[in-house]
């Protein structure tokens, strides 16, 4: 009897080992995958797949993804080891369609692959949504905004007023990030914040930046009149030919000199300029006082924005006391107290 109860105990304990031996993770040899069970269960929380999976992504091998005997989990594995080596054929050999996360493997393949390796293989993608931001990312890695041609609307599937928001979308983000305003012009809808002006003028906004090569030969692609002269006007650091509060703004800022603010055309333009002024001299840490504030009128809505801004900054809660609302007042006291 005794006998026995060893024999069965020590099989217990064996079946036991076996058990702790699935449950290691990660296994230290691809041999140990054979311990595996082919499906996880509530006792075995990995199974076969996930140990030849494991090897296959580490080992970069193509050929233990093929010991996956779940078909979807071996097509996982090959389009991984595909993109890490940028290896578009392989993609292209997945034969079927495999959903995983909502998208077919094979275009997860081509949209990862055409941004590693700087590639156009985003004409391969079937879902439209990954297709354009496979174009719209890769036109801007390229810096060519030709891609854009190929972005369609993401719910239409056809190029209609919604494909060319996209494109010009897409032009927009490679006009900004190359800081090239040529290619602002390829834009062709004014239906939306992504048109031709906006463009430039967010490019023009970065032109006296540091390392920016944009020069005033960008004023003569401009089609509004007031952005035209606005352009000339900062190219020429040249007041007299500003029409609008910004131009005015930008002018003092760009000259460091807030007197230049008094050569607004009324009082609502003076009153932004001494605004702005002081909004970017806090973000450059160059304010010691609220001074400026004082200088803009009292009926001017963002007068007590300027002294709580500067009070909040400076942390310096006696600066609101030049506040006259209530609400505002305390407002103000409790961010300059924080």
């Amino acid at each position: 009897m005794k006998k026995v109860l060893l024999i069965a105990l020590l099989g217990l304990v064996m079946f036991s080992g076996c058990i702790a031996s699935f449950n290691i993770w990660p296994p230290n040899d691809v041999s140990d995958c054979e311990n595996y069970p082919q499906q996880r269960t509530s006792t075995f929380n990995r199974d076969a797949d996930d140990c030849y999976n494991y090897f296959a992504n580490n080992n970069v091998d193509y050929s233990l993804c093929n010991k996956i005997t779940n078909e979807l989990k071996k097509v996982k594995c090959i389009s991984n080891i595909a993109i890490d080596l940028n290896d578009i054929d392989k993609c292209r050999s997945i034969n079927g369609i495999f959903i995983f996360n909502g998208i077919d493997i094979k275009d997860t393949c081509a949209h990862d692959i055409s941004i590693n390796a700087k590639e156009n293989y985003c004409e391969e993608i079937k879902n439209t949504e990954l297709k354009n931001n496979c174009l719209m990312r890769v036109s801007i890695e390229m810096n060519d905004p030709f891609l854009c041609n190929g972005v369609q609307g993401a719910e239409t599937q056809k190029p209609g007023l919604e494909g060319l928001l996209f494109k010009d979308q897409c032009i927009y983000d490679v006009a900004l990030a190359s800081n090239k305003p040529e290619f602002c012009v390829q834009m062709t809808t004014e239906r939306s914040n992504f048109n031709k002006e906006n463009c430039l003028l967010k490019i023009l906004d970065n032109a006296f930046k540091p390392g920016s090569t944009v020069d005033e030969s960008i004023c003569d692609l401009f089609e509004i009149d007031i952005y035209k002269t606005k352009c000339k006007a900062l190219f020429g650091n040249d007041i007299s030919q500003c029409l609008d509060e910004e131009c005015f703004s930008e002018l003092a800022i760009l000259n460091a000199d807030e007197s230049l603010c008094e050569n607004g055309l009324n009082t609502d333009m003076i009153d932004f300029c001494y605004f702005e002024y002081v909004s970017n001299s806090l973000k450059l840490n160059e304010l010691k006082d609220a001074s400026l504030c004082d200088k803009i009128s009292e009926d001017y809505s963002n007068k007590d924005s300027c002294y709580t801004n500067v009070a909040t900054s400076l942390n310096d809660p006696k600066i609101c006391e030049n506040i006259k609302s209530v609400e505002a007042l305390e407002n103000c006291i409790k961010y300059a107290n924080k």
